[in-house]
């Protein structure tokens, strides 16, 4: 799979649909287009009102060992888009429950994220959580697809509702098989989401 005919065919989307629209991306360093040398996250700051940058656990660059919280805005200036950093970690309480609010009022939001098929992966768990706070929100969210770095093999058992936790959301076996894309669709289905869910 491409990641630069990817992104080329996002921005392209983004300019043709979404051109005026309040705008937050939840992303990482992972999200870079070798074909323009820029992380999307500076590319969608030109092209829509780039109001939110959602951080996950471990910061941009996974500069932060697990547990630590992106606490430092500042580290992310370079990026240039001048929107706000968000931080999506720690993994719970009155900060995450704002943060995530915060994206119910936007128009767009934008997730793309390299997991690794795990469900202990927090990045997996983080998009569960945002599709449960915004299950009766009425905005687009857009997904970019990646393969799945462990193939799709499944393996496991499903984890049961009542030890869901940062490092395993519920009904996901150890490894999934599916690809972030896919997944979304059977998290939203999973929450009954209302809001429009495009990959």
């Amino acid at each position: 799979m491409n990641m630069d005919f990817q992104y080329q065919h996002l921005i392209h989307r983004l300019k043709t649909r979404f051109s005026g629209a309040s705008c937050g991306i939840f992303t990482n360093h992972s999200s870079f287009s070798w074909h323009g040398k820029k992380y999307l996250v500076s590319q969608i700051g030109k092209l829509l009102r780039l109001e939110k940058v959602f951080i996950p656990e471990h910061g941009f660059f996974a500069e932060l060992q697990d547990q630590v919280p992106v606490t430092r805005a500042d580290h992310y200036d370079f990026l240039e888009t001048g929107a706000e950093i968000c931080s999506l970690y720690p993994g719970e309480g009155s900060m995450l429950e704002s943060s995530l609010n915060q994206m119910g009022e936007l128009d767009l939001l934008i997730i793309d994220l390299q997991e690794t098929g795990a469900r202990y992966f927090t990045y997996v768990t983080m998009i569960a959580m945002i599709f449960e706070i915004l299950k009766e929100r009425k905005l687009s969210i857009l997904l970019v697809d990646r393969p799945n770095p462990a193939g799709r093999m499944v393996e496991g058992t499903l984890l049961p509702a009542a030890y869901t936790s940062m490092i395993g959301w519920k009904g996901l076996p150890h490894r999934y098989g599916l690809t972030i894309g896919e997944l979304a669709f059977f998290l939203k289905d999973q929450v009954r989401g209302q809001f429009e869910l495009e990959v």
